[in-house]
């Protein structure tokens, strides 16, 4: 019942495609995700040189198209006879997914690092960060928490304003109520702050000894489409993503063991 289409990254310039190794964490902390078992030593994919793979495009090689996602229309029933929401006339939805290595830690140093990548995402609608963007998948929650109104959701507001397109991702935040939440911010540039607080919290890592889960389920609309944010570990409980309100997207953001990429 998905739609067809495409969703790629939005390259850098100079026609090289940059993947981080692993995971989307900083170097610094793959000593803590080697504890836990979650990640392969990324240097036998790049050599001692382990903060980013270059993959050269051939020079005889086309620029891709800029990523957008694109429907098609399709039946109004599926095989088993749900009704389907048709969304075959809706606008095509650009996309710019920033994947990168992270500074660990370092809010200031991660938030200036991707400034610029940024702006090589104009002309998106959408642009999508890691998860925990601005300290790397971290269990400190007592001490790198912000408050809801904190420096990020300030950050983000201004930037998605600058490249007028929604900017989202996740980051360790001190709810109304005092609690810790793994929460995705959906920054419009209209000025609006929505958010998902994460609800599988990965245990095999300590999550849910730092964090508080969330407990319901929201719809963002963006040009018309619905799209549905989860976090990460949300991916393995299926269930929670089920298309009981006509999702158009599922938009996941995660930091992601590289030695189950493959799931991913």
């Amino acid at each position: 019942m998905w739609s067809s289409g495409r969703v790629a990254f939005q390259l850098p310039a100079g026609g090289r495609d940059l993947f981080p190794v692993g995971r989307l964490l900083a170097d610094q902390a793959r000593p803590q995700r080697r504890r836990h078992g979650l990640v392969d030593d990324p240097r036998a994919w790049c050599g001692e040189h382990s903060d980013f793979c270059v993959l050269p495009e051939p020079a005889s090689r086309a620029a891709p198209d800029p990523p957008v996602l694109r429907q098609t229309g399709r039946d109004a029933t599926s095989g088993g006879g749900e009704t389907m929401r048709d969304i075959s006339g809706l606008p095509n939805l650009n996309l710019a997914l920033i994947q990168t290595t992270l500074a660990w830690h370092d809010r200031e140093a991660n938030l200036e690092h991707f400034e610029p990548l940024l702006d090589q995402a104009r002309g998106a609608d959408l642009v999508i960060l890691p998860e925990m963007f601005t300290t790397g998948f971290s269990m400190e929650s007592e001490a790198l928490s912000e408050p809801e109104a904190g420096p990020t959701s300030v950050w983000l507001l201004a930037q998605a304003k600058r490249i007028d397109a929604v900017v989202t991702g996740s980051v360790m935040m001190r709810a109304a109520d005092g609690s810790h939440r793994n929460r995705l911010l959906w920054a419009r540039p209209d000025g609006e702050l929505l958010h998902y607080d994460k609800r599988h919290l990965f245990r095999m890592a300590g999550e849910h000894e730092h964090y508080t889960p969330g407990d319901r389920q929201v719809m963002f609309e963006l040009k018309g489409w619905r799209v549905r944010p989860l976090i990460c570990y949300d991916l393995r409980f299926p269930v929670w993503s089920r298309d009981a309100q006509d999702t158009d997207l599922l938009l996941y953001t995660a930091n992601w063991p590289g030695a189950r990429r493959l799931h991913w």
